[in-house]
C-alpha cells in the first residue's frame, strides 16, 4: 500500500526485468451477472440471475437486481415478471446466494423476439463495483399468421347487388397489416370489367387485431342481355404484419337475372299464289 496524503492506494509491484520495476495500482474488485439461460421462450420460460466476484472479499456484497424492458425491441413490462431482487455474496465467497428470476409472460400475438436488460447495483464488499448489464432474450412462440379474404355474399344478382370484402388474420400480429384489394373479371366466364364496379381498395388490420377495417365492395352492373352467370376474382396484396403472405384470391359469382328470350318466326307473306309466289321466313328473339 502507498499512503498518499491520507489516501490509501493498493498497488502491486511489476518486475519488467533488466532491473526495472514499477508500482501499478490494483484494480478494484469487480462483480458480474450471469443468466441461466440467456434466452427463454415467451411461453413461461424462466431465467435465473446469479452474481459473482472476481475475487473474495472480507466483507459481504449485496447486489440489488432489476429487470427492464428494451423498448426498441417492442418489449413492455407486461412481457415478463421478476421474482426477487437481492443477491448476496458472503465474505470469503465469490458466488451469490438468494433467488432472482425473470419469467416470460405468454401472449397470442405474433412478434419478433424481445429483450430485457438485467442490471445490478452493488453495495459492500469493500468497494465492489456494480456489474455490467446483461441482456435476456425472450423468443416468440407464435407462428406467422395467414391472411384470408371473405365476401359478405359469394353470389350476387346482376341487378345491383353488393358484396363486401373483409380481410382476416389467423392470429394477431404486433405489426399492422395493410391489404390492397383488386377485382378482376374472369374472362373464361364471359365477364368483362363493365359487369361490376369496385369501391374502395384498402383494408387495414391493426396491430393486435385479426379483422380488417376500411371498405372494399363489388357491385354488379345490370344489363338486359341474357347470359350465363359470370365470375369476378377478388385478390389482395399484403404489406406489414411481419411479412404476412398475400391471401388467396376468392371468387364472386354474378348471377344473371334475364329470362331466356323466345324465338319467333315470321313470314313476309301469309299467303302466296300457286304460280310461284314466294314468302320469306325470318327468325327473331323476343328480347
Amino acid at each position: 500500500m502507498i499512503h498518499n496524503g491520507g489516501v490509501v492506494i493498493k498497488v502491486t509491484l511489476i518486475n519488467h526485468g533488466n532491473g526495472m520495476a514499477e508500482w501499478v495500482p490494483l484494480e478494484g474488485p469487480s462483480s458480474a451477472l450471469s443468466l441461466a439461460p440467456a434466452s427463454i421462450s415467451e411461453s413461461g420460460g424462466v431465467s435465473t440471475v446469479t452474481a459473482t466476484l472476481d475475487r473474495t472479499r472480507s466483507a459481504p456484497t449485496t447486489i440489488a437486481v432489476s429487470a427492464a424492458a428494451v423498448a426498441s425491441t417492442g418489449a413492455v413490462s407486461g412481457d415478463f415478471t421478476q421474482t426477487g431482487t437481492t443477491l448476496t455474496i458472503a465474505a470469503g465467497a465469490t458466488t451469490s446466494t438468494g433467488t432472482v428470476m425473470v419469467t416470460a409472460n405468454d401472449n397470442d400475438v405474433d412478434a419478433p423476439g424481445k429483450s430485457v436488460t438485467v442490471s445490478g447495483t452493488a453495495a459492500g464488499g469493500d468497494g465492489v463495483s456494480s456489474p455490467p448489464d446483461v441482456t435476456l432474450a425472450i423468443t416468440d412462440d407464435e407462428a406467422l399468421p395467414t391472411a384470408t379474404l371473405a365476401l359478405s355474399a359469394s353470389s350476387i344478382l346482376e341487378s345491383g347487388e353488393v358484396s363486401t370484402v373483409t380481410a382476416i388474420l389467423s392470429g394477431a400480429s404486433s405489426e399492422a397489416t395493410t391489404l390492397t384489394v383488386s377485382a378482376a373479371a374472369v374472362a373464361s366466364t364471359g365477364a368483362v370489367v363493365g359487369d361490376f364496379t369496385q369501391t374502395g381498395t384498402t383494408l387495414t388490420i391493426a396491430a393486435g387485431a385479426t379483422t380488417s377495417t376500411g371498405t372494399a365492395t363489388v357491385t354488379a352492373n345490370d344489363n338486359a342481355v341474357d347470359a350465363a352467370n359470370k365470375q369476378v376474382a377478388v385478390s389482395a396484396t399484403a404489406v406489414g404484419g411481419h411479412a404476412v403472405a398475400d391471401p388467396s384470391a376468392v371468387t364472386l359469382t354474378i348471377t344473371d337475372d334475364d329470362a331466356a328470350p323466345d324465338a319467333v318466326l315470321s313470314l313476309s307473306h301469309a299467303a302466296v299464289t300457286e304460280n310461284g309466289g314466294v314468302a320469306t321466313v325470318s327468325a327473331a328473339l323476343s328480347h
